[in-house]
């Protein structure tokens, strides 16, 4: 545990003993009192038993609140202001942090729209544009406990451009005898002949 920091299970337990001693004071029935002594054990128990959550703070106010906070998404590939020439496919790369909590997903967006989801480790996907142009990609992570939340990358933008001064590909699928002749024949005669 990090100096000078308390965990958000000692604070619930310091909620849970200060609810235990306010009940004691209050004027209630004994099946009353016994409801809310085994209510507080509960709470106690989950507690320590690793159930409660790691990932959100609980805050000291009156009343406590806890606080959870969206995971955090990056994309680390492709890198951006990149530049890929046509044909091409590259992958798309996220590393979520989530204080070692479980995602639930993660979208991958190509210009604003998902073009595919990711729901286990390692969140890649791999892209192929279909034309020349400037893509933005941007991913986001859900997880669903304790409700649900969803972290956003930054926004990283790749060109794609089509192959530039390349010389045109020619192949020869088929040649015929009569499309052969010696170079001292002349056209006129390789076509009497023919």
């Amino acid at each position: 545990m990090d100096e000078g920091k308390t965990s958000g299970g000692c604070h619930s337990l310091r909620f849970a003993n200060v609810l235990l001693l306010v009940a004691r004071r209050l004027q209630m029935s004994n099946s009353f009192a016994r409801l809310c002594a085994l209510g507080l054990l509960g709470v106690w128990l989950s507690i320590f038993a690793g159930n409660a959550s790691a990932y959100c703070t609980v805050e000291d106010f009156t009343p406590p609140r806890t606080i959870c906070t969206a995971p955090t998404v990056s994309i680390t590939s492709p890198a951006n202001g990149a530049t890929y020439t046509l044909p091409t496919s590259f992958p798309v790369t996220a590393t979520v942090d989530n204080a070692g909590q479980s995602i639930t997903q993660v979208d991958f967006y190509v210009n604003g729209t998902v073009f595919q989801t990711v729901t286990t480790a390692p969140y890649s996907v791999t892209y192929t544009p279909p034309a020349p142009g400037t893509y933005t990609f941007r991913a986001t992570a859900t997880e669903t406990r304790s409700g649900t939340r969803t972290g956003s990358s930054s926004l990283v933008s790749v060109n794609v451009v089509s192959p530039t001064n390349a010389p045109p590909s020619v192949s020869i699928t088929a040649l015929q005898q009569r499309d052969l002749h010696s170079p001292s024949q002349s056209l006129p005669e390789r076509e009497r002949l023919g």
